[in-house]
């Protein structure tokens, strides 16, 4: 079942702007399948896509290597690249600054936009910071809100209390 998160018009509409955008939050609050609805979504719009998953090893080792590599391989994948917990991407600051900056020399109408999950944690966000000023769009995504959750068949309150919106803990946990 899907459900409408308030987060995907605004993260849509990030489609036709240059940076990147990192949606950051804790584990199992849907950022993996926001990403996957906004695959949907590009595509639906004829744009081309390729979505690496970085706890998967495959995806993983076909994104190591050395930066100047990753970076032209992310460039030539398709037009809009997600990347799924990109704090499993070594140097991964570097190659979306790299990426960024080489929409410049693209021919036009080649430009390359990332949508990329990860984790909320600091260091994350102080790495951010430092090496992206003014190239990435931060969106943090938070546990299902009670109207988010009421989309669901069989909607239970009493089940939002105990789990507290975090879809991925309660379906998990549900008898």
């Amino acid at each position: 079942m899907e459900i409408n998160r308030i987060y995907f018009n605004k993260l849509y509409n990030e489609l036709s702007q240059p940076e990147i955008s990192i949606l950051l939050g804790a584990r199992q609050v849907g950022k993996s399948t926001l990403m996957r609805q906004l695959e949907k979504a590009a595509r639906q719009k004829g744009l081309t896509t390729v979505f690496y998953d970085l706890e998967q090893s495959s995806d993983l080792q076909k994104l190591s290597g050395n930066l100047k590599d990753i970076t032209h391989q992310l460039i030539s994948a398709a037009q809009v690249v997600f990347i799924d917990e990109f704090h499993y991407l070594a140097n991964a600051s570097k190659i979306f600054k790299a990426i960024f900056d080489s929409r410049k020399s693209l021919p036009t109408g080649r430009a390359i936009k990332i949508y990329a999950s990860g984790s909320s944690s600091l260091e994350i966000h102080k790495h951010l910071k430092e090496s992206l000023a003014g190239r990435f769009i931060k969106t943090m995504i938070y546990p299902l809100s009670i109207g988010e959750w009421q989309q669901i068949p069989k909607f239970q309150k009493e089940q939002y209390l105990q789990w507290g919106g975090m879809p991925g803990l309660s379906q998990r946990f549900d008898a």
